[in-house]
């Protein structure tokens, strides 16, 4: 019992980090600052869904990716990544996008990171800051992370997330 125990952990632990191939992972890591809340977005689709991915940044089909490319595509993104404040949308201003070569691209070799910085003068007391991620290439696996810069700036409250991942709210102290 104590052997199939263990291997069922094993088999489980092991299935739970394996990148899957017909899912994008989607990480978004909000940086909360006293000025501005940078955001840190990383999309790493899995082989059978690379295609969708490639078709929407390589809009001329030709195999490569142009800073043009990259660029309009990190702004699509974007529109689908709202950002609230106490209840008022804050519009994100694309900083980069990095995007790998497309073949690694392809066979779920690397991921495209999308930095954007909102402003967000946040005056002292409790803010509510909202994210939503309604950006849906394909059949995907959800994460929000948030952190506060420089460290000690803020009390971080009560954070919420939706079942899927796609909804996140923190409270915030100044």
């Amino acid at each position: 019992m104590r052997h199939t125990l263990v291997a069922l952990v094993a088999l489980v632990s092991s299935s739970a980090t394996a990148h899957p191939v017909d899912e994008v992972v989607q990480a978004a890591y909000l940086a909360i600052e006293p000025r501005q809340v940078r955001l840190e977005f990383d999309i790493s689709p899995g082989s059978a869904v690379s295609e969708t991915i490639l078709r929407d940044l390589d809009r001329d089909g030709d195999r490569r990716i142009t800073t043009t490319e990259s660029r309009a595509y990190g702004v699509r993104v974007l529109r689908r990544l709202p950002l609230a404040i106490d209840g008022i949308r804050v519009n994100w201003r694309l900083d980069q996008v990095g995007v790998p070569a497309y073949g690694s691209l392809a066979q779920q070799a690397d991921t495209v990171r999308i930095l954007a910085i909102a402003p967000a003068p946040l005056p002292r007391g409790g803010h509510l800051i909202g994210f939503t991620n309604a950006y849906r290439p394909a059949a995907s696996v959800v994460m929000t992370n948030v952190f506060v810069r420089p460290a000690g700036a803020f009390r971080v409250g009560r954070q919420e997330r939706s079942d899927d991942g796609r909804l996140y709210r923190v409270r915030i102290v100044t």
